[in-house]
Parts: structure tokens; sequence; C-alpha cells
């Protein structure tokens, strides 16, 4: 009978199916891709193998411990040494597939398993038996789709022995986290949409609940959608290309079931999280609106085609009110919501003083969104400057006095000022990272207080050739180490004054490090002045406003103040109180003590900077990168532009300049 089954193609009952395999290579490979193949097919085979012997022993083991009691407390004694063996040794781990104990040393290649021969993780990669991660990342240890699609498609894009199959092992690992959704489309069709869930809970923003394990997020099936197409490309395997299919159905999945494209205010966005409150982050939506037009155009669905069309037809609106005009450039959010802590709001009396009548927050036609509390405050007095107020001077040999330069590249005098004002040149020589230090001793910090740094810079940066920012660092030196407090990186083309705040360690000194790091083949300068570090400048009594959370829903934030006399309204950014508008006085034209009685209403709008939003210029970088690829995908203009005018505030991204400004380059 069980002949007559498997001759007819069945299988008996009773029996387990032995795993798909992919099919045996086309004649059209070359004859060593057929033979790369077919020694696949015997390693899993051998490993299949393996595995029915190592469930025949479990079965064994079982069996006798049903007959010996004994065996059992026997080995439970000797799990209880091996668990307090491992605790010791904390900083070992069991690589995947290997019978070894390998150091675990994060940054350092680990070998992967012996189905890839002679294939390590990149550096600053680990994994467990299972699947690859990022040590120290957000999602930890944890399985994250988005991290281990990355791993796949740098692996097929690498040229180092056993990268294809480590390309192959992440797509495995990705494909065992998968989860089929069957459900009907827009159009009345049953689908199957192949997803990526997240098995761990995050929180996008933290002024909304986090989101619980087994969302799924746009930018991952994006990347996924990028991955098995690629495979396909690489193996000619047709599974690829139908689960290809399938994730890009994921697409059309409704929010009752998980689906994360929205269409609120009439703009199709590919949410990287399916929050309450849609975030429109940028580069998620943008990386995943790549991967749709690539697919639109590879597969000719017409489906596929409206919806990434409508996916980067929302860029125009959503990168507009991305901008954010900050003290030094113009820079771009990660996403469109607030709820970040916001900058505290006072305003200055002018010299005949100022009384506040009334002040309330409105949108950009005027509706009132929330009252305004708007203290009245006095500038106090700056505090002592912990370096000495002499800046970079006087020079003592190779560097300013009291300060030290370690790192590959120099220190020189910077070009004059008008003022006077000593300045320093920092030279990176493309070996290394030249940096100028300067210490404070714990002696003259104050425990728990708020420290200031500032400095004006200037970062040489020439159109068309890539450059690294500057980089600020406000660090504690401690008797057990050094912790960073505070860190900026610096873009600025004009002198602009700029800072950074942090909150000073008990018993523990202030150091800062000013550092210029450019690859060997673009060496680069920073001309810095003004260093100064102090304590923060007081709050006092002003308060944060409370913002509305979306700013596609509300964009402008309005303060309209009624008020007597005239004054200055500010900001606290970064330790600094900056100046953000003016209440002139009421009637120019009558006479002092007119001013000084007479009402008058101004209407402010509050900067973006201060209202609480999410800006990290390292994905303002991404975010220019990934306008070029859409322009040079489908070929808008108004892509083109926004990157140049974004690009000016990226100089790592110069090097995309004549991609978008040859002829012909869309």
């Amino acid at each position: 009978m069980r002949e007559a089954i498997e001759a007819a193609g069945g299988r008996p009952r009773g029996r387990r199916r032995a795993p798909t395999e992919p099919p045996l290579p086309p004649p059209s490979l070359p004859p060593s891709r057929r033979s790369e193949v077919r020694r696949s097919e015997v390693r899993r085979r051998d490993l299949r193998r393996s595995e029915v012997r190592r469930r025949d022993l479990r079965r064994d083991r079982r069996r006798a411990d049903r007959r010996d009691p004994r065996r059992v407390r026997r080995r439970d004694g000797v799990a209880i040494v091996v668990v307090l063996v491992a605790s010791v040794l904390g900083s070992l781990r069991f690589a995947p597939g290997l019978g070894r104990l390998e150091q675990r040393i994060v940054g350092q290649s680990i070998p992967l398993t012996p189905s890839c021969p002679g294939a390590q993780l990149p550096s600053g990669w680990a994994s467990t038996q299972d699947y690859p991660y990022v040590p120290g990342s957000i999602s930890g240890t944890a399985f994250n789709p988005q991290t281990v699609a990355i791993l796949a498609k740098d692996s097929l894009a690498a040229s180092a022995p056993g990268s294809d199959c480590l390309a192959r092992w992440a797509t495995s690992a990705l494909l065992a986290h998968a989860r089929r959704v069957p459900f009907t489309g827009p159009d009345g069709r049953r689908l199957t949409a192949l997803t990526f869930p997240y098995p761990f809970d995050f929180t996008a923003n933290p002024a909304l609940p986090p989101l619980r394990a087994g969302w799924l997020s746009g930018l991952a099936q994006g990347s996924v959608l990028q991955l098995l197409t690629a495979m396909y490309d690489r193996t000619g395997d047709p599974r690829y290309l139908d689960q290809a299919r399938e994730t890009f159905d994921s697409f059309l999945l409704p929010a009752s079931l998980g689906g994360f494209v929205t269409t609120d205010h009439g703009l199709t966005y590919l949410q990287e999280y399916p929050t309450a409150v849609p975030s429109y982050v940028l580069n998620g939506h943008s990386d995943a609106a790549v991967a749709l037009v690539d697919w639109a155009r590879r597969s000719g669905d017409p489906v596929a085609a409206d919806l990434a069309g409508r996916s980067v037809a929302a860029l125009r609106t959503t990168t507009a009110l991305a901008e954010v005009a900050l003290p030094t450039g113009v820079a771009s959010a990660y996403d469109l919501l607030r709820g970040y802590p916001a900058a505290p709001l006072r305003v200055l009396p002018g010299p005949r003083g100022l009384t506040v009548r009334a002040a309330a927050l409105t949108d950009g036609e005027g509706t009132t969104l929330a009252p305004l509390r708007l203290a009245v405050g006095a500038a106090a007095p700056a505090s002592p400057d912990l370096l000495g107020g002499a800046g970079f001077g006087p020079w003592k040999g190779s560097t300013p006095a009291g300060w030290r330069l370690a790192g590959a590249g120099t220190a020189t005098p910077g070009p004059p000022r008008a003022d006077g004002a000593p300045t320093v040149r920092l030279t990176s020589d493309g070996t290394g990272t030249p940096q100028l230090t300067r210490d404070v001793p714990a002696a003259a910090v104050v425990g728990g207080r708020s420290y200031t740094a500032s400095w004006t810079a200037v970062v040489a940066h020439v159109a068309g050739s890539p450059t690294a920012a500057a980089r600020v660092t406000l660090s504690a030196v401690c008797p057990r180490g050094t912790t960073e407090l505070a860190v900026a990186d610096v873009r600025s083309t004009t002198p602009v004054t700029e800072s950074i705040e942090g909150t000073a360690v008990a018993g523990c000194g202030l150091r800062l490090t000013f550092a210029k790091a450019d690859p060997p083949e673009r060496p680069g300068t920073v001309d810095l002045a003004d260093p100064a570090l102090r304590l923060g400048e007081p709050v006092g009594a002003a308060v944060a406003p409370s913002y509305p959370l979306s700013v596609l829903a509300v964009p402008r934030v309005v303060a309209a103040v009624t008020y007597t006399g005239s004054g200055q309204v500010q900001a606290r950014f970064r330790g600094r109180w900056l100046d953000v508008g003016t209440l002139p006085a009421a009637n120019a034209t009558a006479n002092a003590t007119a001013n000084a009685t007479a009402n008058a209403t101004a209407r402010l709008e509050i900067p973006a900077f201060a209202q609480g939003r999410n800006v990290n210029l390292r994905y303002h970088d991404d975010h220019v990168g990934l306008l070029a690829r859409l322009y040079r995908s489908t070929g808008q203009d108004w892509l083109r532009d926004r990157a140049l005018e974004w690009m000016r505030y990226a100089p790592s991204t110069e090097g995309l300049r004549r991609s978008l400004t040859a002829p012909g380059a869309g």
C-alpha cells in the first residue's frame, strides 16, 4: 500500500512531509553556478539527516529516563553547574551551529553556520541560532525584520566569500518569521499577504502609546520586497518571485488586519509605524516608495503602479512640512509629529516695560488651539566661562594654551576676524580624526547642574565635493571612565553661534571636544572660534507650551498676544535663550506715554525647532539620498529640486549633485 501511494505521488498517513527545497538549477545557469546549487542541496540533505539522528537520540534518552529516574537527577545537577559556569563566562557565546565557544566581541566577525563555509557576519553584527541582529540597537537581540533584510541585501551586493550563502541564510530567517494573512483586496479578489511582523513593543513618539508586538511596518515590508526580487534575480528560483508578489499584497491590507497604508488628508502614505495618530516618517515612506516604484516597473501591475504614483506624489506635501529652520540651517524632521520636549518661551520687557494681557496659541487660520502662558522675565547675567574666557588664544606650541590635539590632522591659527578674536582651523588628513580637547576639573563643576558649551564654526563646504560634518562633544570625565553628555554635528557654512547642553555628573569633570573626520580621498577643514563652557541660562518662570501632536493637521502654530508696552519673545534652545519674535510698541506715531498704556495685539509664528519636532541630522542625509533615488526612478523634477535644497545642510551628500544636475539625469 505504501508503494502504491508513493507511486501515485501521495504520502502515507503518519509520515512527515520532507521540507520543500528549491528546484534544481535551470540549464541556463553557468556550470559553476549549477555546481554551487548542487553542493547546497547536498549540504541541506546532510543537515536533514543530522536532525533525524538528533531526534532519534532525544527519543532514546527519554525512554532511558523513564526506565531510570536517577538519570534525570544527575543530568539536572550537571545543568545547574553549566548555568553557573555560563554566568561567570558571560562574555562567551555559542556561535550558531557550532559546538565550541566563541569570544563575543562586538565589531569582530564571527563564524556563521556549517552550511555556509567561509561566510562571516560583518563587523558590528551578532546572531542567535536563527537570525542575525545588531548588538546595542533599539531591538536588542530580538528579531528585527528590517535589520535582517538590510544584512541580506548588503550580502547580495558584497563580494566576500560566502556572501551569497549569508544572503540566503538571512532571507530564510525572514521567511521563517513571516506570517501569511488572507484578506479580500480592494477589487474584491481574495489575496494572501506575506507579512513580517515585529515581535516586540515599540514607542514611535513619546506622546503616543507603544505599538504592541506584531505590528507591521511599511519600511520593513518594502525592504523585504526589494530583497525577494533581488534573490529571484540572483538564483532564478521562482518561489522568491511568488513571495515578492505576496509581500506587495501586504500594501493592500486594511487597517483592521495590520495595514500600514493611510490615505488621510488625501495623501497615500506608507507608514513606518502604524500608530493611532499617523506619524508620517519620511525615510520609512520614501524607502518603501522606492520599492513600490521598482516593483510596479518589474511586474507591470496597474495596481502597483497606481499605489507607487500616489505614494511619490504625497511627498510633495510632506517634505514641505518636514522642513525645520534651525538657527544654523534648514534641516528635515524625522516625521510629522511634535511630541518631543518643546522649548520654554518667555518675553523680555522693552525700555518702558511690558504687561501681557492675554495670550493663546492659534493655527494659521486664527482658530484658538490652547491658552498660552507667556512669562515676562529678565535676562540673567552670564555665568563665568569655565574655559577662562580666552577662547582659542594665546597659542602655546602647536595648540592654543590649555587645549590638546589628538588624532591624525593638524590645528593651525584660523583666518583673522574683524573683531580680532582668535580662531583655530582643524584640518583632517584623511587618515584619522583630529580632536581638539579641553578638560575642566571636577572641583570646578557642580553635579546635577546644566552646562552649556557654545562656539562659532564654519565648515569648508564645496559644491559637488562631499565632506563630513564637524562634531562637538560634551562629556563627563569620571574616575571610572568618560560618558558622553551631549553631541552636535556642525554643518554651517557661515559663522553662527551654536551650542549643546548637558547635565554634569557629581564627582566628575567636563570635557569639550571639537573633531573633524573625513575619508582619505577628501580631507577637509573647519574653522572654530569663541569656545565657552558655562552654566546653562536659567529657565526661570518660563514654561513650554503644549502643541498639537500632528503637524499635518496643524502645520503652523501662531502665538496671538495682547499686551501693553513692548518686548522681545525668546525660546530656550540647547541651553541658550534665542530671539524668536518681537512685540512692538502699540503705536509708533503716538507719544511715549500713550505707547506705554495702549493695548496692542501681535501674531508671532512659533519656529518649528521650538515646537518639539524630532530633528536628527543623520536622517536628514538619508532623506536627501532617498529623494535623489526617487528622482532617478521617476524623473520628476520637483524631487530633484527638493534634494538640492536640502543638500545645502547635508555636506556628506554633495557627491549626488552631479547625478542630479547632469543632462538627462532623471
